[in-house]
């Protein structure tokens, strides 16, 4: 079953996901719970304000299963922070949740953003079925081959450079098989709010730098065509990465329209992305998770245009 959901409609979505949870679940209190659950983490997604219009929801329940499919579509973007909250909404009953880019039946491209979240509402807890990172040997490793140019980069500093491969072998590592055509590219995290400048504005923080003298606090590495990939994968990177960890961001497939030189439109599918942000240092890391988003110019353009 699909619907859509907005903000306005608490109590009416919420009858509707009881009536499609109630022929497969007898416990009318677990009905309820589930329900309000699964209403409280589409809300997340939509207060998170990076919806494609109405957001809509599929479940997928099975009498006796304890476990149940929630699938949510249209969205534009999902950021760390809005998986951390949805992992407290569920209190443990978040069993995995599938950042989705290919049709699980056709293997085709989704041209627009879709997240599968498997949820526990069963009452034995005894063996849940938790999805788990576990980094590959250093030995499978294949040899790097995406070339970064320090000399033109932001990054001076050769232990700040050996870290940055890391990540970017984590993330071409992150499956057995991994598409060809993923790219990367790297650009600062400034003490800067590009947001406020797209609206005209000036920040504190931006009147008092400017070109070259703007305060670099991380590095945004962005990964254009990634493959589907688990929450449990930016887990073990937020982990693994702790002292520098300032976030990251989906940026979901989706239609963009651009003008041709014979003045027609042709819509082309952007491929989905996640960029992962770090500070430059372990002292930089509270300010620099401010800027996260709106003082990364690149990512701040491709999610607000």
């Amino acid at each position: 079953m699909s619907d859509a959901v907005t903000q306005k409609d608490a109590s009416h979505t919420v009858r509707v996901i009881e009536e499609r949870l109630a022929p497969s679940i007898d416990d009318e209190s677990l009905v309820a719970r589930t329900a309000t659950l699964i209403y409280e983490l589409i809300l997340l997604v939509i207060g998170q304000g990076r919806a494609q219009g109405r957001i809509k929801h599929h479940i997928e329940h099975v009498r006796g299963a304890q476990t149940l499919m929630l699938d949510i579509k249209g969205l534009n973007t999902l950021d760390w922070p809005t998986v951390e909250a949805m992992q407290r909404a569920a209190a443990g009953s978040l069993l995995d949740l599938s950042f989705c880019f290919a049709s699980p039946e056709t293997l085709e491209p989704l041209t627009s953003g879709r997240i599968s979240l498997a949820l526990h509402i069963g009452t034995d807890t005894r063996a849940l079925p938790l999805a788990v990172y576990l980094e590959p040997e250093r030995s499978a490793r294949r040899a790097q081959t995406q070339l970064i140019d320090w000399r033109a980069s932001c990054v001076s500093e050769t232990a700040d450079q050996t870290l940055l491969l890391e990540l970017v072998g984590d993330v071409f590592h992150m499956h057995t098989t991994m598409p060809a055509q993923m790219q990367v590219s790297l650009e600062p995290v400034h003490a800067v709010d590009y947001s406020a400048k797209r609206a005209g504005k000036r920040t504190r923080d931006d009147a008092t730098s400017s070109g070259e003298d703007r305060q670099v606090l991380g590095y945004a590495l962005h990964f254009a065509g990634v493959p589907s990939f688990s929450h449990c994968f930016l887990e073990h990177l937020a982990q693994k990465y702790r002292s520098r960890w300032i976030g990251a961001m989906v940026i979901f497939p989706h239609q963009r329209r651009a003008m041709r030189d014979d003045a027609r439109t042709e819509t082309h599918l952007v491929a989905p992305e996640l960029i992962i942000s770090l500070a430059k240092a372990a002292k930089d890391q509270p300010l620099a998770t401010r800027f996260a988003t709106r003082g990364a110019r690149q990512l701040c353009k491709k999610i607000c245009s």
